[in-house]
């Protein structure tokens, strides 16, 4: 049997994308920075670490080998550090990064992405952090909140007791189960067994990339 909420994403919830004009330049450097600063944490992690990296070349169906791809692996214990995709034709531009922050058990406790669409590179089109809980042994939780500290998505899936757990929200799909008697999934033990630990709304400190 499986437990089965909300609409399963891929990718963090991408927000739309930042104009260079009025009100919303603020947020085109926020973004800007927030890529610049999720870069900056990798190389500190990576810095006299012993690290494998990995290579390949990838694309898209209009773009192809549009970026090189670099995982950086600990050679210690096997864990994913970075992954970064540069663009081919930029030696120096990144299209896309995502940094794993790992507990002493190895598992991710917060998770930093960002990554810019082929055609505009005007801000990064998102740019997000997880922040991760295992409420239980066969349970993995975690809420996303972009670089302007907005929730964007909060996700649980493993098992319990005995059944499979899949919850997914976007902020919207949340907004309709609050709207629900009962609050929907959201008034269930479950759901608050998922995202107990996790902050509902701000990544508070966590924001700044460390």
């Amino acid at each position: 049997m499986t437990i089965a909420a909300g609409l399963c994403l891929a990718m963090s919830v991408p927000a739309a994308e930042p104009t260079p004009t009025g009100p919303v330049d603020e947020q085109v450097r926020r973004w800007r920075q927030f890529m610049d600063d999720v870069h900056a944490l990798h190389r500190r992690l990576i810095d006299g670490r012993a690290v494998r990296v990995t290579r390949r070349v990838g694309g898209y169906a209009r773009h192809p080998e549009y970026f090189r791809e670099e995982v950086y692996t600990d050679s210690r214990n096997g864990r994913v550090i970075g992954r970064l995709q540069w663009v081919s034709q930029a030696a120096t531009q990144l299209h896309s990064i995502e940094v794993f922050i790992h507990d002493r058990r190895g598992r991710v406790i917060r998770d930093y992405s960002a990554w810019y669409l082929p055609d505009a590179r005007n801000a990064p089109w998102s740019a997000t952090i997880s922040l991760y809980a295992y409420p239980d042994d066969g349970l993995t939780a975690f809420r996303s909140f972009d670089a302007g500290d907005n929730p964007v998505q909060e996700v649980c899936r493993g098992r319990y007791r005995g059944k499979d757990v899949e919850i997914a929200f976007d902020e919207f799909d949340r907004l309709r189960e609050e709207r629900k008697p009962g609050g929907g999934m959201l008034g269930t033990a479950l759901y608050r067994l998922c995202f107990q630990g996790l902050p509902l709304n701000s990544a508070g400190r966590y924001l700044q990339p460390q």
